[in-house]
């Protein structure tokens, strides 16, 4: 079985940045991560540090145009079963807070209006002016959170819990009009609400770089993809294997909600670096699909 968690909460692009990695028990995360990338063309990032200001409310049906209704639908099935809402009076939960930023090649700043809500539930948190947000999901589980604004990328998160709280997240999202060129360069149209969207991505062991060289191998298989991104972060249908930048994208087409995604070659060990649900087999990571959303999910490789 893979070792699938929340053991980096790190995800992301272009810029890095590291830190001590140790875990503190006032502030840092509880897990002992590693500082990743601090911005990116598109990223999730994840600095550490309690973020406060809990907001909790129901959703702005004017967030987004595929915020809510029929575009939400999982279609049922294995996803469905895992995504019961949080906070039911037989389901202990935890706390999830952290920050929500707006990402681009230059400069990253806090989100306000921004949309955190566990997937298809209403079970939501509405950024401040600093971003933050907080959330009660179940304790235990295997949880999908997904990220909305207007104007900017549907981001979908996967994230196992345990008993203990998970504070600061930072998670990035890039204009919705970055994303629909990247797409662009594969034939894919984004936003479109019934196409999901993956985008994941190995590292090297010491996080500083992609790892160059790895291939995805995606079952189902995607629609669209999977293309490997070039070291500009530009998609190449060309290319058969990561550059330096570790990345690749795949669309989907309805109805498939999760997707098994093998990191190769099998002599290159990875582990789980941000998100992801559990899967059989070496270097083997599921992850929620949810039409009109891009999944992220991230493996450090050590060769």
């Amino acid at each position: 079985m893979g070792n699938v968690g929340n053991s980096k909460r790190r995800w992301g692009m272009a810029e890095w940045c590291r830190g001590d990695g140790a875990a503190t028990a006032a502030g840092r995360n509880n897990y002992g991560m590693p500082m990743w990338p601090c911005a990116a063309l598109m990223s999730l990032v994840a600095c550490g540090g309690q973020i406060g200001g809990r907001d909790d409310g129901a959703p702005d049906a004017s967030a987004d145009a595929f915020a809510h209704g029929d575009s939400l639908d999982f279609n049922g099935g294995a996803f469905e079963d895992r995504m019961n809402e949080a906070g039911e009076a037989s389901d202990p939960t935890i706390v999830m807070s952290g920050a929500i930023v707006a990402l681009s090649s230059q400069s990253s700043f806090p989100l306000s209006d921004a949309q955190a809500c566990v997937a298809q539930t209403s079970n939501c948190s509405v950024t401040d002016g600093q971003g933050a947000f907080s959330l009660n999901v179940r304790a235990d589980a295997q949880v999908a959170i997904t990220i909305q604004r207007a104007g900017y990328t549907n981001v979908l998160v996967p994230i196992v819990t345990t008993e203990q709280d998970q504070v600061g997240w930072e998670i990035g999202t890039e204009l919705a009009s970055a994303t629909t060129a990247k797409y662009a360069n594969i034939g894919v149209t984004y936003p479109d609400i019934s196409t999901a969207f993956l985008a994941a991505f190995a590292s090297t062991a010491d996080g500083q770089q992609g790892e160059e060289g790895a291939t995805f191998q995606l079952t189902p298989s995607a629609s669209g993809g999977p293309t490997y991104l070039d070291a500009s972060y530009v998609a190449d249908p060309g290319a058969t294997s990561t550059s330096t930048t570790g990345l690749v994208i795949a669309s989907f087409s309805s109805p498939v909600t999760t997707v098994t995604i093998v990191y190769l070659p099998n002599t290159l060990p990875c582990s789980p670096s941000f998100g992801g649900w559990p899967a059989p087999g070496a270097n083997s990571v599921l992850v929620p699909l949810l039409a009109g959303f891009e999944t992220h999910v991230g493996q450090e490789c050590d060769p």
